[in-house]
């Protein structure tokens, strides 16, 4: 009899109905070590509705990413020569002499940058996702605090020096083996003080009115960045 099985497509999206509650397909293929997910590509993923999003929940979440983990860490990095899977420890790899090779995490700032004496925070279209307004991110480079990179990113981003800045949450982000390390920060600079890198295409500042009045498209509901936004808003 086929398994029932929750299908993830190839950036982590799910079928999702006409409420945008997810679908599950019948199949005969294992999915080790995960029987009850399978990753497919976009295509198989878009036949059963014609609709498909990335799910935020976080049994989901971590499905991605040992599904990813078990496709990219399948090599040691040093020798070059196959892992095999640690008997005890999810996501842990072993190499043939038996030392563990533990997943690749890639930490990544992002955060609200409120104007000083206001409540207007800045967003900005990146010029790859550029269908949306979201809060500026970036990598942690090394020998960076968090609260280091999120100032070096923003000031790279968008010209404006940052004072007070606070960790306030993070979430896994399966989608691209990182975690996404939330911040808040003031800046009392309204226009930029040098050149950017121009992965921004615009920023601008909003006030929690014109958020919740819907003024500019936001990030998926679920992502950090939506939450951070909206919790500006209350």
């Amino acid at each position: 009899m086929p398994q029932k099985q929750w299908i993830v497509g190839p950036a982590g999206e799910l079928p999702v109905d006409a409420d945008g509650q997810p679908v599950a397909s019948y199949s005969d293929q294992p999915a080790q070590p995960h029987p009850k997910v399978r990753r497919v590509s976009a295509e198989e993923v878009r036949a059963l509705t014609g609709r498909a999003q990335r799910c935020f929940d976080p049994e989901s979440l971590k499905v991605v990413a040992h599904l990813t983990n078990e496709e990219n860490l399948q090599f040691d990095p040093l020798s070059g020569l196959p892992l095999q899977a640690h008997p005890t420890r999810a996501g842990v790899r072993r190499t043939a002499e038996g030392a563990m090779v533990f997943p690749r995490i890639d930490p990544a700032v992002i955060g609200r940058v409120q104007l000083a004496d206001s409540n207007y925070i800045l967003l900005g279209r990146n010029a790859q996702r550029s269908e949306y307004f979201s809060l500026i991110a970036g990598y942690v480079d090394l020998g960076e605090t968090f609260e280091q990179a999120f100032a070096r990113e923003v000031l790279e981003e968008s010209g404006r020096r940052l004072t007070q800045v606070q960790y306030l949450r993070s979430q896994p982000w399966p989608f691209s083996s990182s975690i996404m390390v939330g911040m808040h920060a003031i800046t009392e600079d309204e226009d930029p003080i040098r050149s950017t890198d121009g992965e921004l295409l615009e920023t601008r500042w909003l006030s929690p009115d014109e958020l919740r009045r819907g003024v500019v498209p936001l990030p998926a509901e679920g992502s950090i960045a939506h939450a951070l936004i909206q919790e500006w808003c209350l």
